[in-house]
């Protein structure tokens, strides 16, 4: 029996992956366009010594059991799939330093997170997640954080307990507030909020405790005025306020303080207050 070319093709990688040892196993359709795989091949769990496994692209929804034999994997790539909720033994992989299912249908999340001791960078971003867990923080480790393009409308207080956070995206959400919480993340160093619905009176006094901020965008945002607890960010060096209906002349008295710091009004038009 002959088989359609797209899974002798998947048959290909995996014969390959088998004879090289491989570490790293990517099955994604740029060859033959739409994905083809409804489940995860079977033969995958015989390749024990993999540490990065990618299968994006497919109509994935659900993982086997077997996955956790992969105990050496340290990248899982399961973007552009079908998942409407994220499969049990995802959280018997505990070596995974970097998790995706950007991407897909995804719109709760599950309670307990705690046994991804390692993990460092999770994405989550495009799917229809409206709430967040308070377990999501238990992330001890985590330093990238994903969540944009989502229906997030608020942020649970522990969100103040990822203390390795350094990325946070929140951007196309729902937000109308953010936690006092947020100031505790002292090692973040780049936020975007652009595209919520945050006024000025939104951005709690904590958070000038977030010392090591670099970057903040806030576009596209009816802020109504500049939120001065940002002028007590010491390492800040570019926010975009983009869309938000502010002008240079609405930041000006804020500017003195910061003289190196890169305003953006206009997404093809930085402001440089040195200039």
């Amino acid at each position: 029996m002959t088989l359609p070319r797209e899974l002798e093709w998947t048959e290909k990688l995996l014969r390959e992956a088998r004879q090289q040892r491989s570490r790293t196993l990517r099955l994604a359709p740029e060859r033959y366009g739409s994905g083809y795989l409804k489940q995860l091949p079977a033969e995958v769990q015989e390749l024990r010594w993999l540490t990065d496994l990618t299968v994006t692209g497919h109509n994935l929804t659900t993982l086997p059991d077997w996955l956790d034999r992969l105990a050496n994997l340290k990248t899982l790539n399961l973007s552009a799939n079908q998942f409407k909720q994220i499969p049990a033994v995802i959280f018997r992989l505990p070596m995974v330093r970097k998790l995706s299912f950007a991407v897909n249908q995804l719109e709760s999340l599950p309670e307990h997170w705690g046994s991804l001791c390692d993990l460092q960078q999770l994405d989550l971003a495009h799917n229809r997640i409206g709430v967040l867990p308070p377990g999501l923080a238990e992330l001890s480790a985590l330093s990238t954080l994903d969540l944009s393009i989502n229906q997030i409308a608020g942020l649970p207080t522990e969100i103040g307990n990822l203390l390795n956070l350094k990325r946070l995206d929140l951007s196309h959400n729902q937000l109308s507030q953010l936690p006092p919480t947020l100031g505790q993340l002292a090692q973040l160093e780049v936020l975007w909020l652009d595209d919520n619905t945050l006024d000025a009176s939104d951005f709690p006094f904590e958070l000038r405790h977030c010392v090591s901020l670099r970057q903040i965008s806030i576009a596209s945002n009816p802020l109504g005025r500049f939120p001065d607890v940002l002028l007590n960010l010491p390492a800040l060096e570019f926010i975009d306020m983009s869309d938000c209906g502010l002008s240079q002349h609405d930041l000006s008295p804020a500017l003195q303080y910061h003289p190196r710091l890169i305003v953006r009004f206009k997404r093809d038009n930085p402001i440089t207050p040195a200039d």
